[in-house]
């Protein structure tokens, strides 16, 4: 069947119409800095309250035993009273208060009814080794005509990581009581404040040791502004119809011009996991995090499927019955060794299953350290791959390779 000239350029007319428009429809957004993962103490559920502090800081101390890139910090609060241009100064700290990042937004960039998540932006910032996160809000006390910024915290998961820092040029950990008659110490709670990070390297990498000063104050995102909405909306109408008309017409042309042709195989690992199966288990210790995360992350965007807890745990699953299911399922197991992981029992126990189900395990070595007898005798044998030198992202792509090989030599014959 001769093939249609005039549809290509129909195509191509459509897409030059949705790049070129549709940048310029509408206004820049609050940023989130593509920042998918998150560090955080608090939980999603329902159970929090708000407290102000006058002089003192709101900080969360974040365990970081890798590197990661900080691009944003969500905080979760609301406005009360007045004087709205009042400031708030972010603040990220070394574990020894050394300064590495400040930020100033102010009163009214929190809502003044319902509390919500803010997020304040932060420039890709590299960060090895622990730091905090604080929140000077200088509120004046309740029914006060200052007004102030109420900063929620949870009251379920009591983690132990936040604090109330000094005002002032010294700063401190200076724990007082919070809550209804001050009878709360920080300890039984935890801040809602969290980290936005990425596992990706920022493209011009900045440490703590080269951030000497402190960046110039921005408006936050939020203010800037965009163009009306009824121009959105006939923007948004034009768009979907234009869609609209090139998906029909794209697929009559394909039906029309369809060739037999033989079809790609398709791996077992580009199959969607929805049937149960997976690829990879990730086995790692909790502190370890971050990095299981930027693996997972990788391996995913190679169409490798990954079990990791807690996000493949159904709701209201047992966990221990969860991991079973999820080693069970999966044909290689990834260990995050490090120091943590190897004093865990539970990835001692998570080891010795996927041994007993004759699953490939792949240690991950992201610590310089040598295993307990425990682990030695489990995982002694087995090929490792050193993850302690920077950059992470060239480990993971000789792990991606190990992964495929294998999953290739096992690919059943057509």
């Amino acid at each position: 069947m001769p093939e249609k000239k005039g549809m290509p350029l129909f195509y191509i007319v459509c897409a030059l119409f949705l790049v070129l428009i549709i940048p310029h429809s509408f206004a820049e957004p609050v940023t989130d800095q593509n920042s998918s993962l998150e560090l955080k103490y608090d939980s999603d559920s329902a159970s929090y309250s708000f407290y102000s502090l006058g002089n003192g800081g709101h900080a969360v101390y974040f365990d970081n035993p890798g590197s990661i890139t900080i691009t944003g910090i969500k905080i979760f609060g609301k406005m009360y009273g007045n004087s709205p241009d009042n400031p708030v100064h972010v603040r990220l700290w070394d574990k020894n208060f050394n300064n590495i990042y400040a930020y100033d937004i102010t009163y009214k960039d929190f809502p003044q009814s319902d509390a919500s998540w803010i997020t304040v932006p932060v420039p890709p910032l590299l960060r090895t080794g622990d730091f905090y996160a604080s929140v000077f809000t200088q509120s004046a006390p309740q029914g006060n005509t200052g007004g102030g910024v109420s900063i929620g915290y949870d009251t379920s998961t009591k983690s132990g990581h936040s604090h109330i820092l000094s005002g002032g040029n010294n700063k401190r950990v200076q724990d007082v009581n919070i809550g209804p008659n001050k009878t709360i110490p920080p300890s039984m709670i935890d801040w809602k404040i969290r980290i936005l990070y990425s596992a990706q390297p920022p493209a011009a990498l900045t440490t703590a040791a080269q951030t000497t000063q402190q960046p110039a104050v921005q408006q936050p995102a939020a203010q800037q502004q965009g163009i009306p909405i009824s121009l959105l909306m006939v923007v948004v109408v034009v768009v979907l119809a234009v869609t609209g008309i090139s998906a029909v017409g794209y697929y009559k042309y394909r039906k029309k011009s369809r060739i037999s042709a033989p079809q790609p195989a398709v791996l077992d690992s580009q199959i969607p996991s929805d049937d149960g199966h997976h690829d990879v288990f990730i086995s790692y210790a909790h502190v370890d995090k971050p990095t299981a995360d930027a693996v997972c992350a990788r391996l995913e965007s190679q169409n490798i499927r990954c079990w990791i807890a807690p996000r493949d745990v159904p709701p209201g699953k047992n966990f221990p019955e969860a991991i079973i299911d999820g080693i069970e399922g999966s044909k290689i197991m990834v260990l995050i060794f490090s120091s943590h992981s190897n004093a865990s029992e539970h990835v001692i126990r998570e080891v010795t299953k996927a041994i007993s189900k004759s699953l490939l395990i792949i240690p991950f070595r992201i610590e310089d350290v040598q295993p307990t007898k425990s682990m030695d005798y489990l995982i002694g044998t087995p090929h490792w791959l050193d993850a302690i030198s920077p950059p992470l992202d060239q480990h993971i792509d000789k792990l991606i390779t190990t992964i495929k090989n294998f999953l290739s030599d096992r690919k059943p014959a057509n």
